[in-house]
């Protein structure tokens, strides 16, 4: 898994950054075309961070339509969810964060975007190898989960394990992939 993680790591940042820019608001656009939230909800989505696909035009646009963006804190080797603000630290990982307060519990978070290294036809996800999504969400099944990626970054089959959890689908600026 390591060399498939560097692998595809190498690829994704590859990518030019006007490339990125055009991915990323395709990507936005699949999102709000099959998944339009008709009432406000508490979404989770990341900060991008390693060339991770850009989450900024879709945290944009669902802010228009009054959802709630919370971002991943990383807190004692767990995840926590802070409102977005404007006052962004780097973590040790030197992935940007807000600082910790108006936290949500994981329970009132209707939707999580998350990212991945790689993903297969099935929906399983590769992440960065932490567990950090897989342990803050593996007994909330009430959640929609789902993997945000560049079409780069499909793999036919990987080998999951039973800590994992299972995505709703993976999204890409061209495909759904559901599981």
């Amino acid at each position: 898994m390591k060399e498939l993680r560097q692998k595809i790591r190498q690829q994704r940042q590859k990518i030019t950054r006007s490339e990125r820019f055009i991915a990323s608001k395709k990507l936005s656009s699949q999102i709000l075309k099959n998944y339009l939230f008709k009432t406000p909800q508490n979404i989770a989505l990341y900060l991008p961070f390693d060339g991770e696909i850009e989450t900024q035009y879709l945290i944009t646009t669902l802010k228009k339509f009054n959802h709630k963006i919370f971002i991943p804190v990383l807190f004692k080797e767990k995840l926590l969810f802070s409102r977005l603000t404007n006052s962004l630290i780097k973590n040790r990982f030197g992935i940007k964060e807000p600082k910790i307060k108006n936290i949500i519990l994981k329970s009132k978070i209707n939707t999580v975007f998350m990212p991945l290294v790689a993903f297969d036809k099935s929906a399983n996800r590769l992440g960065m190898g932490g567990g950090f999504y897989d342990k803050t969400f593996s007994n909330n099944k009430r959640v929609k989960l789902y993997g945000l990626a560049f079409d780069c970054q499909f793999v036919q089959t990987l080998k999951i394990n039973n800590w994992d959890v299972q995505l709703n689908a993976v999204i890409t600026p061209t495909r759904i992939v559901k599981s």
